[in-house]
């Protein structure tokens, strides 16, 4: 199983997006790094928002391997590959309404995991689940589902040495599940406006 995960940049901003046994849960955390809930989020927010209507406008990891699954796996090998896109316009929708950046740079993070689809997705799929799956989350809560789209508020809690200086707030999201990949917007953060995205494909071998 080809997991992808796609990066964002919008302005200064660098957005991630983002089971089965236990040891394939921490070697998912430990590989796939900087993922959602890891420096991605940093404030409080409380009520339910309105459904934002996501676009499928960031480009697939297969892109620039003609949309072969294989010949990225190869170039993955056993570690992380990490890769920029070309920059293109790209529209944010938000729940102000979308939001135009008309040079937007996209980098994709690969890596190989010995998982089945269906598990891929199943776990990616259940929210709650994150708490535990990603080490900085305890909390998540499920707000609302409307057919593929979900909203969630989850508790990120970041220790540092310095007490006062820890970070422990929360965030919510909107995801969007697809067949093959799952889409992840900020509803409400000091970081306003981000989106990120995963991707998994099956490999013949």
């Amino acid at each position: 199983m080809f997991l992808h995960k796609q990066l964002i940049q919008l302005k200064t901003t660098q957005i991630t997006h983002d089971s089965s046994t236990h040891t394939w849960r921490k070697g998912f955390v430990m590989r796939v790094t900087l993922s959602l809930f890891i420096g991605l989020f940093s404030a409080g927010i409380s009520a339910q928002a309105a459904m934002v209507a996501m676009q499928d406008g960031m480009p697939s990891a297969l892109g620039p391997v003609n949309q072969n699954p294989e010949a990225l796996a190869r170039l993955t090998g056993n570690g992380i590959l990490i890769y920029a896109q070309k920059s293109q316009p790209y529209t944010l929708m938000t729940q102000r309404g979308p939001r135009y950046y008309p040079a937007t740079n996209f980098h994709t993070a690969a890596i190989i995991l010995p998982i089945p689809p269906d598990r891929i997705r199943e776990t990616l799929s259940h929210y709650p689940g994150y708490v535990g799956l990603f080490p900085t989350l305890t909390k998540a809560t499920v707000l609302s589902k409307q057919a593929n789209d979900t909203q969630v508020k989850y508790r990120i809690h970041v220790p540092v040495p310095i007490p006062l200086l820890s970070f422990n707030e929360d965030v919510t999201l909107q995801h969007h599940l697809e067949a093959n990949s799952l889409t992840s917007l900020i509803l409400d953060s000091p970081m306003p406006y981000g989106q990120g995205y995963f991707e998994w494909f099956p490999l013949k071998n």
